[in-house]
Order: C-alpha cells, then sequence, then structure tokens
C-alpha cells in the first residue's frame, strides 16, 4: 500500500492516525511448475531456476512463465564471443555470420557489444546474439 498526503489548504494540518482496511494476500497452495527441454538437457545438462513470487497466483501463469524462462535461456546458449585481430569494422546491430564446423552451418548473429583492446597490437572482442 502506498498512501500520499496533500495538503491543499494554506494552513498546517497535522494527521494523528491512519487506519487501514483490507484483505491480506494469503498463500493458499503451493504447487510447483516444471519446464523441460530433453534434448538441451541432453547436450547442456540439467540446471534448476526456482523462482517464487506471490503474485504468481496460478499454474496456469507459472506455465506460461516458465515456458518463457527455459525459451530465454535456449536463445542465450547460442550466442558467440568473437576474439579478431585488428578492427574488423562492425558497428552495433549489425548481422555478422559464423560458421560451425562441427555442425557445417552457418548462423546469423547480431552485434550486442565491441570491445576493443590496444597493448601494443589492436585486438578486439565481439559478442553477438543469435537471430
Amino acid at each position: 500500500i502506498e498512501v500520499t498526503f496533500e495538503n491543499t489548504t494554506s494552513s498546517t494540518i497535522t494527521v494523528s492516525s491512519l487506519v487501514v482496511q483490507g484483505q491480506p494476500l494469503e498463500l493458499n497452495s503451493k504447487a510447483f511448475v516444471v519446464a523441460k527441454d530433453d534434448a538441451l538437457i541432453k547436450d547442456n545438462g540439467k540446471l534448476r531456476v526456482s523462482v517464487e513470487h506471490d503474485f504468481i497466483q496460478s499454474v496456469a501463469y507459472a506455465n506460461v512463465l516458465a515456458s518463457t524462462l527455459l525459451e530465454a535461456y535456449k536463445q542465450s546458449l547460442y550466442d558467440v564471443s568473437i576474439q579478431a585481430r585488428g578492427n574488423i569494422g562492425l558497428y552495433l546491430g549489425q548481422k555478422v555470420q559464423v560458421n560451425d564446423s562441427r555442425m557445417n552451418t552457418n548462423y546469423q548473429y547480431i552485434t550486442q557489444r565491441q570491445t576493443i583492446n590496444w597493448n601494443g597490437a589492436l585486438s578486439a572482442t565481439v559478442d553477438g546474439k543469435k537471430i
């Protein structure tokens, strides 16, 4: 609850008491929802993430939340970090194609961050998000 007092008169007013009536939020049941991807578990092992909040009040909403978190995590597994010599001339948001020689497949990434370092020679680290 948030209460704001505002004096609309020109005289000084003192508030000596405040009464708030309402129903407290009570936890009726505690159910567990699991979202999993068997192929992801096989490739990367099992990862457990627990999310608890009083506002998650239905199993349907918990299922949507669990699925959304799983999809966000799956996408971040395929992000890339490229080490390069010199300035490779990329801009943020620019598309980059990376070849995965193990799968003989090309993947598209959007550049998210570029760190350029000078220590006698120019080097760059480019972080990309899979698209």
